[in-house]
């Protein structure tokens, strides 16, 4: 049976009138709509100056002996030499049950090993090879050194093919005469080895150091004490020290903070973040902004990362720093760089508002890879006024309960 005008009136009325009676009029205090949210997020940006309240610069983590580089330069502001140890065994053992062994009659030929990364604008590049003091170790630096890099200790001069175009080579190198890289002694089988380089124009070069994981390695080929002896050796030596030292050293951390070279620096910044950031707002961003005091410095067009670490357990130097790598920052810089460095640390701050005051509100600054760049930045510290480091934040305010 159709539906009558009239009909439908009265049951469009009876709808709106169960719709009117389902409402709640909630005596106060609380009276709706006064606990309904808004239904609008607030977003809001500040910049926040004078957070760093302390900071500190430390040098020595990683020294030019544990590093994964070698650096050789000639450079007017950066004078750099490798330094190379080896030791040569006597005798070999062609059985393990062979407590005499057998003594080195001659050296047939000694090859040389090494991976360099270089400059590939720079023409006519050759490795110079020197003679140094089979004592030589971490105590040498590049004053008691440099009598060594002479013309009359030079062992060997050694081009670059001239039509590589790669920036990082393994050169592989046969000495003309075994003889200039005998051991001083055949009791101790040392001998110590310098590296340089030289070209067209002033230019920096690292060598590959044997906590690389580079293929370093001296290797002599020997036969028997008999000229007719068919017994045949090869000694493949990796360094047993190796470093490298530089004119003018690392500098000491001062008034500014420092990140990076060899030895490496660090740096540790201590906030006071305000209390609502990090129990009521949610942050969204947070960028810390760091000024640079100077150009950053290191090998003419190197590139490394500044990395900011959260720490579990402020100890300065010493400090433990977490091991969730998602919490971490990093900025990329190029050698010559002096626009401001930007690290996003919003995980930072969340995950500080998370662990309550547990864990103190510090950041470890670092470059990656530390030990295998000489680059460098000198940032403002927090006594430097507008410059000291500051924070940007995007944050979303707590819900105002209340009219919309």
């Amino acid at each position: 049976m159709a539906r009558t005008p009239a009909c439908t009136r009265a049951l469009a009325a009876a709808a709106v009138l169960a719709v009117l009676s389902c409402r709640e009029d909630i005596a106060a205090p609380g009276q709706c709509p006064a606990l309904c949210p808004s239904n609008q997020v607030q977003v809001a940006d500040t910049t926040l100056v004078g957070v760093d309240t302390s900071d500190v610069s430390i040098r020595g983590f990683v020294t030019p002996a544990e590093g994964s580089i070698l650096v050789v330069a000639d450079l007017d502001s950066l004078q750099g030499r490798a330094l190379l140890r080896f030791v040569r065994p006597a005798r070999w053992f062609p059985v393990a049950s062979d407590t005499a062994g057998v003594t080195i009659g001659a050296v047939d030929s000694v090859t040389i090993d090494l991976r360099i990364a270089r400059d590939t604008a720079v023409k006519n590049l050759r490795m110079l090879l020197y003679r140094l003091p089979a004592s030589v170790d971490s105590t040498a630096t590049f004053a008691s050194m440099d009598p060594f890099f002479a013309d009359s200790t030079l062992i060997d001069s050694i081009p670059l093919s001239a039509g590589d175009s790669l920036p990082v080579v393994v050169l592989h190198h046969k000495f003309l005469s075994p003889t200039g890289v005998e051991p001083f002694s055949s009791d101790s089988g040392a001998i110590g080895i310098g590296v340089g380089f030289r070209a067209d124009t002033l230019t920096a070069v690292t060598v590959s150091s044997v906590e690389s994981g580079a293929s370093l390695r001296l290797k002599y080929f020997v036969h028997g004490p008999s000229a007719t002896d068919t017994l045949r050796h090869t000694f493949d030596l990796a360094p047993r020290f190796d470093t490298f030292v530089t004119n003018p050293p690392a500098a000491t951390p001062g008034a500014s903070l420092l990140v990076g070279n060899l030895p490496s620096a660090r740096s540790v910044i201590r906030f006071t973040i305000p209390g609502f950031l990090l129990d009521s707002a949610t942050v969204v961003r947070a960028t810390l902004v760091l000024s640079p005091t100077r150009p950053a410095s290191g090998r003419p067009g190197e590139t490394f990362d500044i990395e900011a670490r959260p720490l579990v357990r402020d100890f300065g130097g010493k400090s433990i720093t977490h091991t969730d790598t998602l919490l971490y920052s990093k900025a990329r810089v190029t050698v010559g760089d002096t626009a401001q460095i930007s690290l996003e640390i919003a995980r930072m701050l969340r995950f500080w508002a998370a662990a309550g005051d547990s864990l103190p509100r510090t950041i470890l600054l670092r470059v990656t890879p530390e030990g295998g760049t000489l680059g460098e930045v000198s940032i403002a510290s927090r006594t430097a006024g507008a410059r000291a480091p500051y924070l940007r934040v995007t944050y979303v305010k707590p819900y105002a309960f209340g009219v919309p």
